[in-house]
């Protein structure tokens, strides 16, 4: 979840990623005209939605990765806002969005640790190819906490979408009604799982049935 935390795997196959990364986007791109750094307030909501809906759940689920969501709340609505705040400069623009902006998010979208190393070894493979301005280097922090923001949205939905299922599979178990075709993953291994603890053999046939007609 802390995205700075950690050692990097491997040195090379970062700096090798990022690069094929700066050069991919670069090739893709073109810069056209300024777009304005921010994080939106919807952007904002959604993420303080979610982090309720994890305080919510957590009360009846034990997840790992939603009870450290719930647990770096306070972090993670700390870093929206501080993003919110520093916003409002007028950056090169990739398809209508800050340059920086787009690049960042593609790092953080990476299962690497961003270290600063890490940073300032992407930022110098994108100035290689498009050379970054000076307004983009004072904004480089923020434009990294809008990233991070960015990040912390999706893993949010992720997380929080996953205990969902856990909890409607638990109702299901319980009842054992409505149809399994549409239902995800998290959702079936929460299920298996409670029906053999609570046994109810039932539930286990039709998850079974499920499972092989998937397989």
């Amino acid at each position: 979840m802390d995205l700075f935390q950690g050692t990097e795997r491997s040195g090379y196959q970062s700096e090798a990623g990022d690069r094929a990364v700066a050069r991919e986007l670069a090739g893709r791109y073109v810069v056209r005209g300024t777009a304005k750094l921010r994080l939106s307030r919807r952007a904002g909501a959604e993420l303080s939605s979610l982090l309720d809906a994890a305080a919510r759940l957590r009360r009846g689920d034990g997840g790992a990765a939603l009870a450290l969501l719930d647990g770096q709340a306070p972090v993670i609505e700390a870093c929206a806002r501080q993003a919110r705040a520093e916003g409002g400069a007028r950056l090169p623009a990739w398809a209508g969005a800050p340059r920086l902006q787009v690049y960042l998010a593609a790092l953080c979208a990476s299962d690497t640790p961003l270290t600063e190393a890490r940073l300032l070894d992407a930022l110098m493979a994108l100035d290689e190819l498009q050379p970054l301005t000076d307004a983009e280097l004072w904004s480089a922090p923020a434009a990294l906490r809008v990233a991070i923001a960015g990040a912390l949205t999706r893993a949010a939905s992720a997380i929080v979408e996953r205990a969902r299922q856990r909890s409607m599979a638990e109702r299901w178990v319980n009842r054992s009604a409505g149809g399994l075709r549409r239902r995800g993953d998290a959702f079936l291994a929460r299920a298996l799982k409670q029906a053999e603890a609570l046994g109810r053999p039932a539930a286990r046939r039709r998850l079974d049935a499920e499972l092989a007609r998937r397989a």
